[in-house]
C-alpha cells in the first residue's frame, strides 16, 4: 500500500468513527453531544503506523509499574530486537489555546524515568495479552507529540517552538496532522514545519 492510501484510510477511518458517534442509539433514546473518540484516533494512527512499520510491534496505552507509580504512555513503537524505538503523546483534540508545554514536561520526564528504569516491564487490561518485557535505550528513543488537527488549536505554534527548543531539553517531535474536523480532514503543504501527514509518515519510516 503506497503513502497516499495509508494516509487517505486513516482519514477514511476517522471519518467512519466520527459518524458512528452521531448515529442515534435508538428511536427513543437521543445523545446531546457526540461520544469521545479519542481511543478510536489512537487505535487508527497505531494502525497507520503499522501500516508503514510492518515488522514491529505497537503497544497502546499500556500500563508500567516503576517504584510503586504507575505510568501510561499513549503509545510505544518497539522495533525487532525488542527496543522502543518511539513514545508518543496523541491528542485527537487540543482545545482552543491549548498550552502543551505541560504535556510536553510531562514527556520529557517520563522519557528520563524509562531511561534510568532502562528495561520496562508493559501489562495490559486484556488478560489474554501477557506482560511483555522491552529495552528502553537511552538518548535513542524518539518522542512525538501528534495532534491530529490544527483546526481546534491556535498555539500550535508556540507549542511547537517549545517542543523543540534544543537549549532546554531533549527534540520532541510536535506534529499537527491535518486541517479541518474529524469527519472532513485535510492534507496540508507538505512543506509547511511539522503541520504536515505526509511529514509525520517520513519520520515514522525513518524509526
Amino acid at each position: 500500500m503506497d503513502k497516499n492510501k495509508i494516509i487517505n484510510k486513516l482519514k477514511e477511518e476517522i471519518k467512519n468513527k466520527y459518524d458512528e458517534t452521531r448515529t442515534a442509539v435508538s428511536k427513543k433514546i437521543f445523545r446531546g453531544h457526540s461520544r469521545c473518540i479519542s481511543t478510536d484516533i489512537e487505535d487508527a494512527i497505531a494502525r497507520f503506523i503499522s501500516k508503514i512499520l510492518s515488522e514491529y510491534k505497537i503497544f497502546l496505552d499500556p500500563s508500567i509499574s516503576i517504584e510503586g507509580t504507575i505510568y501510561r504512555p499513549d503509545l510505544l513503537v518497539i522495533n525487532q530486537e525488542n527496543e522502543v524505538v518511539a513514545f508518543m503523546e496523541i491528542k485527537a483534540r487540543m482545545g482552543y489555546c491549548r498550552d502543551a508545554t505541560k504535556a510536553l514536561d510531562k514527556m520529557l520526564k517520563y522519557d528520563k524515568i524509562f531511561e534510568n528504569k532502562e528495561t520496562l516491564t508493559c501489562k495490559f487490561s486484556d488478560k489474554k495479552t501477557k506482560d511483555k518485557t522491552v529495552m528502553y535505550p537511552k538518548n535513542k528513543v524518539k518522542l512525538f507529540f501528534v495532534s491530529l488537527s490544527s483546526n481546534n488549536c491556535s498555539n500550535h505554534k508556540n507549542n511547537n517552538d517549545y517542543a523543540r527548543d534544543k537549549d532546554e531539553h531533549k527534540l520532541i517531535s510536535y506534529f499537527t496532522l491535518f486541517k479541518g474536523v474529524y469527519d472532513d480532514l485535510k492534507n496540508v503543504d507538505k512543506d509547511l514545519k511539522n503541520i504536515s501527514i505526509d511529514k509525520f509518515y517520513e519520520e515514522i519510516k525513518q524509526l
